[in-house]
């Protein structure tokens, strides 16, 4: 049975927030305050195998009424027109658990869960989330913040929404993410979505950033250059995290580290027990030649790649 805990993160923790996915947990001071925490405390000391965390951060109106957030019981009307400015979903890793290993910088919060495969979306509309899911948020907002158990977040609509579009999410992009519940999939995809745009800047067709060659935007994939499922929430998010592959060769040389780059330049190797001359026909004439679309942003993640591949030093 697949479970959503809801949290409202407001201003004042929104630093809290961003060490909370960089370490992969959340705590609280105090999980049982109201029946709804209770009922979701005593959930999250056998939450099993299909449970997720969504971190609702910092809802904001279209005018703020007084208080913010704390509007009157079953007032939903101020929420359902406002925008979270991100929305993030992790599986629980685990029981809920006590530890007073410092963590957030403003107190301990000694009861934990810990999170995997984190999805963020940023800039999320009220109106895509489901209206009992969205209860549950401000229920948490008058609950200081303590989880509340409610329905998968998105409508269907809003899950449906993205394009319908294969080259979203390369399946290679999914490694380490298997299991995830199909909201946190269509998550990935609207993820996905945004950082293709903003690469193809609308075009049709495209150039790939390993051979160069000019296609189709159909047949180019949008490619992670750190793995996805070792990038914290925010590399995710990173346009210098991505370029443009395409599905013709050059993606799957990529991510099987035949060819890398460094500082711009493209590197290539034949692994011994995988050597064939066809492949080296393929991949030595890419070698020393200059990764179109280069900027100095993507070096760190380029290093990462190479690193893990354990690339010849160019």
């Amino acid at each position: 049975m697949t479970r959503y805990f809801y949290v409202y993160i407001g201003e004042k923790a929104e630093q809290n927030l961003e060490i909370g996915r960089g370490h992969r947990i959340w705590g609280w001071k105090n999980p049982w305050y109201g029946d709804l925490a209770k009922e979701a405390a005593q959930l999250l000391k056998d939450p099993g195998p299909d449970s997720y965390l969504v971190l609702a951060q910092v809802a904001k109106p279209e005018s703020v009424g007084r208080p913010w957030p704390r509007t009157k019981k079953g007032d939903l009307e101020p929420w359902k027109h406002a925008v979270f400015q991100s929305l993030t979903i992790g599986r629980i890793a685990g029981p809920l658990y006590e530890s007073t290993s410092p963590v957030w910088p403003d107190a301990i919060y000694p009861h934990r869960v810990d999170l995997a495969n984190l999805i963020v979306e940023t800039d999320v509309p009220a109106t895509d989330l489901d209206g009992d899911a969205l209860l549950m948020v401000r229920e948490s907002a008058m609950r200081r913040g303590n989880a509340i158990v409610g329905p998968a977040p998105l409508k269907p609509s809003a899950e449906d929404s993205v394009e319908k579009d294969e080259d979203l999410v390369p399946d290679r992009l999914l490694t380490g993410l298997d299991g995830l519940s199909g909201q946190a999939l269509a998550l990935i995809r609207r993820e996905q979505s945004k950082l293709r745009k903003a690469k193809l800047k609308g075009a049709k067709t495209a150039g790939c950033s390993l051979c160069g060659r000019w296609l189709p935007a159909g047949l180019l994939r949008l490619a992670h250059i750190k793995r996805r499922a070792v990038c914290t929430p925010d590399e995710c998010l990173e346009l210098a995290n991505t370029m443009l592959a395409c599905t013709i060769g050059c993606d799957e040389l990529f991510e099987r580290g035949y060819i890398g780059a460094r500082a711009g330049t493209i590197v290539a190797q034949a692994p011994i027990g995988d050597w064939t001359q066809d492949l080296d026909e393929i991949i030595n004439p890419l070698a020393g030649s200059a990764l179109a679309e280069y900027e100095s942003s993507q070096e760190p993640f380029f290093k990462w790649h190479h690193l893990d591949h354990a690339l010849p030093v160019p």
